[in-house]
């Protein structure tokens, strides 16, 4: 099989957040850009993700989300893939660190983000790929 790259299924540009905003400023983000996950971000230096399931746990907790700042709700380390792995390699590693969600890095830059959707989205091509394969494979005649 034909290895396709994490680059060629993942999402870009990224959302990002810093870590110094509130979980108010966080919400409003994921509203409004109707998406799942930020990257959080310090410095310009990648340092965390921040997800929906984040901001269930504040609020169950009883936080302030006013006063609750991404820092201190954010999930770190984060479990990241490097754009030139395999999207196998991508849904193994979600698979094995129980995530939905990884930012894509290069050179130690932020390039994307692949999520289980992008590789949802993305199977139907990679079957494809399979099956042309397979015809080229077999012997003419």
């Amino acid at each position: 099989m034909i290895p396709v790259d994490v680059a060629t299924a993942m999402t870009t540009p990224v959302r990002t957040i810093g870590a110094d905003r509130t979980m108010v400023a966080a919400a409003q983000a994921l509203r409004e850009a109707a998406i799942g996950a930020l990257v959080v971000v310090d410095d310009g230096e990648l340092v965390g993700i921040l997800t929906e399931s984040s901001i269930i746990t504040v609020v169950t907790g009883g936080r302030d989300l006013e006063t609750a700042t991404v820092a201190d709700c954010m999930v770190a380390p984060v479990v990241t893939i490097r754009s030139d792995e395999t999207v196998v390699a991508a849904g193994e590693r979600m698979r094995e660190h129980s995530v939905r969600r990884m930012p894509v890095v290069e050179d130690g830059d932020l390039v994307g983000i692949v999520t289980t959707t992008d590789l949802a989205y993305y199977l139907p091509r990679l079957r494809t790929t399979i099956r042309w394969e397979r015809q080229q494979a077999r012997p003419p005649g």
